[in-house]
């Protein structure tokens, strides 16, 4: 096992306490009936080796008695319990499967995770030819979850053929931290409880033991391995509302073979999002040990690992596989290759422009720099959080990374928060829908899935069948490239991208993102939507959110994981607030002390920090109800008119604010730049549809003339190809105006490496005189796209307050 496997040991993992929205019945308490200690010695790393060495080792001795007959003898024909150690036979040629003990399903089919090795076949042959066996790491699906994990295996060639069996990594991690907690326990008794528990709540991405009393109905734990606060709360609880089988299976399961697997939506301690988590739970002496993993963190990690692997086979030629010649067709949006040294770019999953050029966002993680190269010097793997940009969404978002260092390289890989918490919203539908299928559309439609603004929804191939939000939407799909789905009751908006189509990408694809363009429900207007579904037993599940909410979200919550890594000194205000005031179209997060109203932190005017805050001074609602709500909800959202930076005007901004630790963190957009950005957005995905349509819509011009009209421009000859307005109403193009600015090249370049930019020029305001314009650009297919305002709609929207 090379050096950099050990390092690559432990994802991040569960915790336990709230209860789910959905009753259950916990049944009665769990009665122990395995036996007192010979069980949990299976389940150390090293008693899981030796089982797979001595399982291959009978497997052999089998095929010298009865020959090629024992295949069909260790093949049963149903799927058998995958979490056992099964052996397998391939054929040493072909690498096709002649017998595998996990059942039928793989005779004839290729271990292609053979040939993704670091061992050529050939090479792979000679070297248990020579040494009597190998152990090999290589990516496999994990049956009894449906995910691509680490595996290792041991192989023995004989007779034509590889005789093998092997484990899943991270299932047999966690196996073994619940192992090492029964050894304790079994030496050290009850005391156990207080070795196992820390005096205060930790922070880790390791995994962790913890345990509860099977005695008493609701499993109240006795010992947790992050949390104190979380003893003497109920396993039950946390568990059995969004487990993916009803929880009197789970405990059937135990009491039948004393340990078991169970999936359910649990808290990631490190993320503060909701996730689908994998833990072991085994039964011992009336007590149940249990460890797990999340699995976003855990396919992170597997494309890091994988990863590796590439690069032990292929050696530098993987990093022109890693990257992409056309971006636009994404396999790994967040998968990257450092220089650990220098930190330059050798490889990127979504951005080829970045190969060659320095790594900036190491630097801007919620970690100082110094402490993220430690960790991987120490630990070889590190996680961190930093604001990205998502290439579906074009915009920055909070992005979990995963880093592992080998060979002089740092691995990364990483996923977006916004669409992790929409997946884990799917995902816990999915889960609640297996344990409680008769009830389970009820219950997404009564609002019992609903948090966070988020909220999931399930289609067949005809019909809504239930909707988190919007209960008058269950009914027909709309269909057709000018659909219409009912916002409200009795208002009917426009679908840019037919749900049809998503859902038949997630029926064939098995999962599948789309974007369109909805009427937000708090502001009014027109707000992109990015969506998900995917299928499962003939449904497609899914959930979405509006992106300008997410990137601010993100904003915040980055803010926050800053202050929580930087606490000592209140070095998080100094990291928050610039020395100097700062020009920024970016998101900005601030920071309000909730006991004195006063900003502790600005990310752009830091002659702001210390005075009394004025947010609320414009708003409709006060003080008090914000601190109310917030106390209440964690996180409100409020409107009102404030300075814009980039354009030096007063303008209306929405903005999310989020409570933690007596302490408000904040972040918000200008309305106006959302809906030039949404205009321009939606005129691409219209294109994306149909190119023609897009023309056509952007070129038709009203009755009255709109000063928030969009414009395409083919970006190789400056020809204006479609624009919103009446061509006689203007002196010339918004586009001659704008390269009379900025010159038309430096714009392409800078379109080229970002998802768009702002340009401010005067412009002929329609039917009214020349004043100053403020227009997103964004590039697309050659044509860049454009709409902006002017600044007398911004002293509208302040006097009108709308």
């Amino acid at each position: 096992m090379s050096s950099h496997r050990h390092v690559l040991l432990y994802a991040t993992v569960l915790a336990m306490g709230a209860v789910s929205a959905l009753p259950f019945a916990a049944g009665s308490p769990i009665v122990d009936t395995s036996p007192p200690a010979a069980p949990a010695l299976y389940y150390g790393i090293e008693h899981i080796e030796a089982r797979v060495y001595s399982t291959v080792t009978d497997t052999l001795l089998q095929y010298e008695r009865e020959g090629t007959a024992m295949f069909n003898a260790i093949t049963p024909e149903a799927p058998q319990y995958v979490d056992a150690i099964h052996p397998f036979i391939l054929n040493a040629t072909t690498l096709e499967y002649v017998a595998d003990g996990s059942g039928l399903h793989k005779i004839g089919t290729v271990e292609s995770g053979l040939e993704r090795t670091d061992h050529a076949q050939k090479r792979l042959l000679d070297v248990m030819s020579a040494d009597g066996g190998i152990w090999l790491d290589y990516i496999s699906l994990n049956p009894d979850n449906g995910e691509r994990e680490f595996k290792r295996v041991w192989l023995y060639e004989h007779d034509g053929y590889i005789f093998g069996a092997g484990y899943f990594l991270r299932d047999s991690q966690a196996k073994d931290v619940v192992h090492r907690a029964v050894e304790l326990y079994m030496s050290k008794g009850d005391h156990a409880f207080g070795i196992i528990t820390p005096d205060e709540i930790i922070t880790t991405a390791d995994l962790y033991a913890f345990v509860v009393n099977a005695t008493v109905p609701d499993l109240p734990a006795v010992a947790h391995g992050i949390s104190p606060e979380l003893v003497g709360r109920s396993a039950a609880a946390a568990i059995s509302g969004t487990s993916d089988r009803p929880f009197d299976d789970v405990v059937y399961d135990l009491r039948q073979d004393g340990g078991t697997w169970v999936e359910y939506i649990y808290r990631n301690p490190d993320t503060y999002t909701d996730q689908l988590k994998r833990t072991w739970l085994y039964l011992h002496d009336n007590l149940v040990f249990a460890s797990g993993y999340y699995l976003p963190d855990s396919r992170i990690q597997t494309l890091v690992e994988s990863t590796i692997l590439l690069y032990e086979s292929a050696g530098e030629d993987a990093f022109g596989m890693i990257t992409p010649e056309d971006p636009t067709h994404l396999l790994h949006p967040h998968l990257f290759v450092l220089n650990a040294s220098t930190l330059e770019t050798l490889a990127h999953g979504a951005f080829p422009y970045r190969v060659g050029t320095v790594d900036t966002y190491l630097a801007r993680a919620d970690i100082p720099l110094s402490e993220v190269m430690d960790r991987l010097s120490t630990d070889g793997h590190a996680f961190v959080k930093y604001l990205s940009e998502n290439p579906a969404t074009r915009t920055n978002q909070l992005t979990r990374v995963y880093l592992s260092v080998y060979d002089g390289l740092i691995f990364g890989a990483g996923y977006y928060f916004p669409d992790s918490r929409v997946v884990s919203l799917a995902d816990e539908a999915i889960q609640v829908y297996k344990s409680h299928r008769d009830t389970v559309f009820e219950s997404i439609t009564a609002g019992n899935l609903t948090g966070g603004g988020l909220y999931p929804y399930v289609f067949n191939t005809t019909h809504i069948v239930a909707h988190g939000a919007f209960p008058h939407h269950v009914g027909p799909i709309p269909t057709g490239n000018r659909a219409q789905l009912p916002n409200e009751p009795g208002k009917l908006v426009p679908l840019r991208v037919p749900l049809t189509e998503t859902i038949r990408n997630a029926y064939e694809e098995g999962i599948a993102w789309g974007q369109t363009v909805l009427v937000h429900p708090d502001t009014g207007i027109d707000h992109v939507r990015r969506a998900m579904v995917q299928a499962y037993d003939g449904f497609v599940f899914g959930s979405g959110y509006y992106l300008l909410d997410a990137d601010v979200q993100s904003v915040v919550d980055y803010t926050i994981f800053v202050y929580e890594s930087n606490r000592d000194n209140d070095a998080w205000m100094r990291i928050v607030t610039p020395e100097a005031p700062v020009i920024t179209n970016d998101l900005y997060p601030f920071v309000i002390d909730a006991a004195t109203w006063t900003r502790l932190a600005d990310g752009v005017v830091p002659d702001r920090v210390g005075k009394p805050e004025t947010i609320l001074d414009t708003s409709d609602r006060s003080v008090e109800d914000v601190l109310a709500d917030l106390e209440a909800n964690g996180g409100t959202w409020v409107t009102y008119i404030f300075h814009n930076p980039s354009t030096g005007t007063e303008q209306l901004k929405r903005t999310y604010l989020q409570l933690q630790d007596g302490l408000v963190f904040g972040s918000g957009y200008y309305i106006l730049d959302s809906m030039s950005q949404t205009a321009v957005y939606t005129a691409i995905m219209i294109y994306d549809q149909d190119p023609d349509d897009a023309f056509e819509q952007v070129n038709a011009v009203p009755d009255e003339a709109n000063p928030f009209y969009s414009f395409i421009v083919d970006s190789a000859t400056g020809t204006v190809l479609a624009q919103g307005i009446d061509a006689d109403a203007l002196k010339h193009s918004d586009w001659q105006a704008i390269t009379q600015t900025l010159p038309a090249e430096d714009i392409i370049r800078e379109l080229g490496v970002n998802p768009g930019m702002w340009v401010a020029y005067d412009f002929v305001r329609p039917g009214a005189e020349e004043e100053n314009k403020r227009t997103w650009l964004s590039l697309h297919d050659g044509y860049i796209f454009g709409s902006g305002y002017y600044e007398s709609n911004a002293l509208v929207g302040v006097q009108s307050g709308e």
